[in-house]
């Protein structure tokens, strides 16, 4: 995906392609999660031309391809007119928010503690015990009790 990441950024460069006004002070144009793919752009079909370009190039070097059974473009504020344009230049179909990614909810507004509700639990319940480990360490690291090998000790 390094590659991927490489061939976006450089066409970020374009002056077809426009950022996300959230994403345009970072120049986030995608984000990449193991085997997810996030691009970023306004919702105008230059920007839509210049991602078809990248991911049919990427798709040209790499013999990798989005599944269009599964993607999805997200599109806020356009109407089903424009939206239905802007997503044959892709040719995939439109998804609505709210979407949940990894158990938590993907919304045009900020998370509230409820929304993430879901996926704290799931990081208690899995890392519950690694998570008191690291914070003993740290604190008796930092307060100069025990060293570090002597932390180790104390664990076993």
């Amino acid at each position: 995906m390094e590659v991927f990441s490489l061939l976006f950024d450089e066409a970020t460069r374009i002056p077809e392609f426009q950022f996300h006004p959230k994403c345009q002070a970072l120049e986030v144009s995608h984000l990449i999660f193991a085997d997810d793919l996030f691009l970023l752009s306004t919702a105008k079909s230059r920007s839509m031309n210049v991602m078809n370009s990248v991911l049919l190039e990427f798709t040209a070097l790499s013999s990798l391809s989005p599944n269009l059974h599964k993607s999805e473009i997200l599109l806020l504020g356009v109407s089903d007119e424009e939206g239905m344009e802007l997503c044959k230049i892709l040719a995939m179909k439109r998804g609505y928010l709210p979407i949940k990614y990894l158990g938590v909810p993907l919304l045009s507004t900020k998370l509230s503690l409820k929304d993430c509700f879901p996926i704290i639990e799931k990081i208690k319940k899995e890392n519950y015990v690694v998570e008191l480990k690291s914070f003993d360490f740290c604190w008796y690291a930092s307060v100069g009790k025990v060293s570090t090998a002597e932390y180790a000790t104390i664990l076993e």
